[in-house]
């Protein structure tokens, strides 16, 4: 009996120390991406720590090492007395480090991936929550490519109203994804015989190419009876508007573009094609692309965000619900009947809040999750986000979302 009474005095200071030691590390790295958003607010520059260790104290006591100190008098005239303190090492037990590096920064301003926000729909992410924060913009372009209406997701514009009429839409339809097969040529036509030669199939993958015949990636000879090209496959994921189950409502809700002076066009079913130009995906020698027909088909195509652009957004939300005393509204449904606040960072104190901090003069307050506040979801979401994607190995490229309708 003695042993299990020894035993639990001692584990339960270890596990009182160990949950003291996550709560610091989620009270800080709130506190932290908070923070950032702040300073988008008021348009400073943005500053990147994380905490890399949290030592707490083995005695179930939080942070720092607790001991007990003793005082007694010295000399002749000294009462024979010892006065026993209890004291507390308050030594440095977190670990902070600087994100500064080339690599990290490459990571957070490179545009995160369709294949990731295909990914958190699979998951069961509200769409609600995913599309404002991912996408920065739609962009309709015609059957000739040439951009027709780019409507932004900016906070407090004329063009935002209209941003989150489009979302609505996409509540009647599901988000597919398919390869898209977006391959940058370095080599003229092979013959399929060398794919049979290991020297130099080695060297392509080490040089990350790929054969292509057809548009497609072969690796028998037989699919590269006419020859081959060596690729870079720049490819993600084309996403697709697709009828959810047992409904046609994705046919009823087709995206419209309008112009000035001209007439709404419907979305077709034809993939849109990148700026960077049609011929991207044509091999050298080969004969481009014939343009499609008809003249009333429109492209939509979702630009999407870096995970730095994703916390200046937020900056932007709450700089306008500040300034003008009024939320911005996301729909949660094509009706629009459960609009919502996504982020929200009040200065004056709301009912309840999850944690407050100070900047430039005011305190920012973070209210708790409700149907009608998202702010502590998004929080978790670019949480990870930040995980995901803080080292880049390639330069910032934007990426390109293709939907279907």
């Amino acid at each position: 009996m003695t042993a299990l009474a020894l035993s639990a005095c001692t584990t339960a200071p270890l596990s009182q120390s160990a949950v003291s030691a996550n709560l610091v590390q989620e009270d800080a790295h709130n506190k932290l991406l908070a923070l950032n958003v702040a300073r988008a607010v008021n348009r400073m520059p943005m500053h990147f720590t994380q905490i890399s260790a949290v030592r707490s104290a083995p005695y179930g006591f939080g942070l720092g090492i607790p001991g007990i100190g003793a005082e007694f008098a010295v000399g002749g005239d000294a009462a024979s007395a010892l006065t026993l303190r209890p004291s507390l090492n308050a030594s440095q037990n977190v670990d902070i480090t600087v994100l500064n590096e080339q690599d990290f920064f490459r990571g957070i301003t490179t545009p995160v991936k369709p294949s990731l926000l295909l990914y958190y729909l699979d998951q069961g992410w509200p769409m609600s929550i995913l599309l404002p924060v991912f996408v920065q913009s739609i962009e309709f372009f015609d059957e000739n490519n040439r951009l027709r209406e780019r409507v932004r997701n900016a906070p407090g514009s004329a063009e935002f109203q209209r941003f989150t009429d489009l979302l609505a839409t996409l509540f009647n339809c599901e988000i597919d994804g398919t390869p898209t097969g977006e391959f940058v040529y370095y080599s003229g036509t092979l013959d399929g015989a060398q794919l049979k030669d290991p020297a130099g199939a080695a060297a392509a993958k080490n040089a990350g190419l790929v054969p292509v015949a057809g548009g497609k990636v072969v690796t028998q000879e037989k699919d590269a009876a006419a020859g081959f090209h060596l690729a870079a496959d720049n490819g993600d994921l084309s996403l697709t508007m697709v009828n959810k189950p047992n409904s046609t409502a994705c046919e009823q809700y087709k995206f419209k573009t309008g112009e000035v002076r001209d007439q709404a066009r419907e979305v077709s079913s034809m993939v849109a094609t990148s700026r960077a130009g049609v011929d991207r995906e044509n091999p050298p020698g080969s004969a481009g692309h014939s343009a499609p027909a008809g003249a009333e088909k429109v492209n939509a195509r979702l630009v999407l965000r870096s995970p730095e652009a994703m916390v200046y957004y937020l900056g932007e939300v709450v700089r306008y619900q500040n300034t003008n005393g009024q939320p911005l509204l996301f729909p949660d449904g094509p009706t629009r009947e459960r609009d919502f606040k996504l982020f929200d960072m009040p200065v004056a104190e709301p009912d309840k809040k999850v944690f407050e901090f100070d900047y430039q003069g005011e305190t920012y307050y973070v209210p708790p999750y409700r149907p009608a506040n998202r702010t502590v979801h998004v929080l978790s979401l670019m949480t990870q986000i930040m995980g995901l994607q803080n080292r880049g190995t390639t330069s910032p490229a934007t990426a390109n979302v293709r939907i279907v309708q």
